[in-house]
């Protein structure tokens, strides 16, 4: 690939075999510029006082511009003397550019070129001199290297998901979507932020130009999520791996998404977020997918699972499962009597257990739960219809009583499916201001969720305190001290439940009263001492009381 004698060694051996004069002549014949109209020319530009190396430099540019506009059209083999003869000056930054041209337009690069420039990325001169067509050949070569460039890319992506979840209202990141209301700028509701605006994430966009049209480089990005998900339970990763196959789908690169078999499913279940809802046709086109691979024991499952793990995707099937219920509460039909309900419990199921099919890499559904339909499901209908009894009294400005909460209700709630819809039918409830059905809720999974081992859906934290700042006109003042002493200040035995009960009181600082302030904030206080960010968050929140207050 480089010349084997030392070029030094070369002008040594030559000023010794000849006298100094007779040695530069000799040099300087043996390496000048083919071309014989120049040297003629040469003596009259030393005339005007141009050096040499500024006339050699200026012809070097012009025949390297000429040289690498003919390259498109070179035949495979010359290109690749050419490239065997550019090779050996890969360190000259004038020759360079054309190696790099010839890199570009060669379709395959022989393995000997990709192994030394992976051996050389220390060297920025040479790797970000690479076209993105000629790192993504030296990615698909060495996915040490790709992990490498994508590594912070990906750790940047969580970074602004927590930032969106975590934020105040008055952060000043652009990376926080809101949206006006009655004049003033909140933040949207984690589950309502638009799926085109998220992929708008300049991440997003960058993983997918350096995908390109490389199968290769998709499927190593796609191990790479499901790697990270399995090592850190973060659902975020499920989400980027929907929004890098539909940012993909954007951009029409069929080449990539032709093969891989859960794009259809991801298509399909992205049209439904979308939507916000899981019609009849879609879901039995999300089901006849699954159908195909639950069967086969295929990985193509976990893939599916990762997909249906996305909590856009939860948030969507469960919202589907209670919007169904409550027409067959108000049908007076059973679910077990709709077999929609037992195909989105079905889909529900295998994304809330996806980490444990990889974890097991056991590639089947298990056996569906029908305590879910049979029990749990009726309990909650039997709620819904509490309320709209309740609501139609209320219109009647007739007495109501409070809201029944059946016995085995609670029990079922150590699911997490349960745990999953009961938290989806609480947003409802938050949207329509049904606050008197909506305590005992709040107040029962708040005791749950303290006491047993079960999470509540990502963002749903999030998602409830942005829709308590759009509605709080409604509530009273006792509403207000019963969902902060029944729900937020029991889930601060998480260190989530802290975080967004600090920002819950920071959107609410100017309405909430002082006194229950006052009586708060020791007991946030007390538990911001567990770890630094919390600390750190609680004393942002004090920082912001005290300047309301001023």
């Amino acid at each position: 690939m480089a010349d084997s004698m030392d070029k030094g060694d070369r002008l040594r051996e030559t000023f010794a075999d000849y006298p100094a004069d007779e040695a530069l002549t000799t040099i300087q014949n043996q390496h000048r510029v083919k071309i014989n109209s120049l040297h003629p020319a040469l003596p009259l530009l030393d005339l005007h006082g141009l050096r040499r190396f500024d006339v050699y430099s200026s012809l070097l540019h012009v025949l390297s511009n000429q040289l690498q506009s003919r390259l498109d059209d070179l035949e495979a083999r010359p290109k690749e003397r050419l490239l065997e003869s550019v090779f050996s000056v890969v360190d000259r930054d004038e020759m360079r550019p054309i190696l790099m041209r010839i890199l570009r337009t060669m379709h395959t690069i022989p393995d000997k070129y990709l192994s030394f420039l992976a051996g050389r990325v220390e060297d920025e001169r040479i790797y970000n001199s690479c076209p993105l067509e000629v790192k993504r050949k030296l990615w698909e070569y060495d996915s040490r290297l790709y992990g490498e460039t994508v590594s912070p890319l990906l750790d940047q992506y969580i970074t602004d998901k927590e930032e969106v979840l975590y934020s105040n209202i008055s952060g000043t990141s652009g990376n926080v979507p809101r949206r006006l209301h009655r004049g003033m700028l909140l933040p949207i509701p984690f589950y309502c932020i638009p799926s085109k605006q998220r992929r708008e994430s300049a991440v997003i966009r960058e993983l997918a130009e350096m995908i390109g049209d490389s199968d290769n480089l998709y499927k190593t990005l796609v191990q790479f999520l499901r790697t990270l998900y399995l090592r850190t339970h973060v659902s975020h990763y499920c989400t980027l791996r929907s929004d890098v196959t539909m940012i993909l789908h954007d951009n029409k690169v069929t080449a990539v998404l032709d093969k891989d078999l859960s794009y259809k499913f991801t298509w399909i279940l992205d049209a439904c977020i979308n939507m916000k809802h899981i019609d009849g046709k879609k879901l039995r086109e999300l089901i006849v997918i699954l159908d195909t691979y639950s069967d086969s024991n295929s990985e193509v499952l976990g893939d599916l699972a990762i997909i249906l793990r996305d909590p856009y995707a939860l948030h969507c099937i469960a919202s589907s499962i209670i919007k169904l219920a409550q027409e067959l509460a108000e049908r007076e039909i059973l679910p077990r009597e709709n077999g929609d309900i037992a195909s989105l419990v079905r889909l529900l199921d295998l994304g809330l257990k996806s980490w444990d099919i990889l974890e097991q890499q056991d590639y089947g559904e298990d056996k569906l739960d029908t305590a879910l339909i049979t029990k749990f499901l009726p309990d909650t209908m039997s709620i819904m219809m509490d309320n709209l009894l309740r609501q139609f009294c209320i219109k009647l400005k007739e007495p109501t009583s409070s809201i029944t909460i059946p016995k085995s209700f609670k029990k079922h709630l150590t699911k997490s499916s349960c745990m999953t819809l009961t938290c989806t039918y609480i947003l409802n409830l938050v949207s329509d201001k049904a606050f008197h059905s909506l305590l005992p809720l709040l107040g029962v999974i708040a005791e749950v969720y303290c006491s047993e081992d079960v999470q509540l859906l990502d963002g749903f934290f999030h998602h409830l305190g942005c829709l308590f700042s759009e509605v709080s006109d409604g509530f009273s003042e006792e509403q207000e001290k019963t969902i902060l002493r029944n729900f937020y200040l029991p889930c601060c035995c998480s260190d989530d439940g802290m975080l967004f009960t600090c920002r819950y009181v920071w959107l609410g600082a100017e309405r909430i009263p002082k006194p229950l302030l006052d009586e708060l904030i020791p007991e946030l206080e007390q538990n911001s001492q567990r770890s630094d960010l919390l600390a750190e968050h609680f004393q942002a929140l004090m920082n912001h009381i005290q300047h309301k207050g001023t």
